[in-house]
């Protein structure tokens, strides 16, 4: 037989699984919007491309500063160190897209 949560004081914490739920979903769904939208704002850039061509551009094609924050985030070489590494360049849109979901998991 069921076991009926509510007369068992538990409707509170399968409501708070439900937000929580509820939260990752649209934390997926949010990833996804930005990702096509910094997508549509690097449409037309000349690849291989990196951060600051690809920042450059989307300034001068008008990016919100929330795709801008987000290109700013991307790899950039350490200069003076004596393992500097080459400045990273992206061949594609889709290294740059791959580049940014591994930026936002970790943070």
């Amino acid at each position: 037989m069921p076991i009926n949560t509510q007369s068992h004081g538990n409707t509170q914490a399968h409501s708070e699984t439900d937000q929580r739920d509820t939260g990752s979903v649209t934390n997926r769904q949010d990833q996804r919007i930005h990702l096509a939208e910094v997508k549509q704002c690097l449409q037309g850039v000349h690849f291989p491309a990196d951060k600051s061509e690809l920042v450059n551009y989307a300034k001068e094609h008008h990016a919100s500063p929330r795709i801008l924050d987000t290109l700013e985030q991307l790899s950039t070489s350490e200069f003076g160190s004596p393992n500097a590494k080459p400045i990273p360049e992206y061949n594609n849109l889709d290294a740059v897209l791959r580049e940014i979901e591994r930026i936002e998991r970790t943070d």
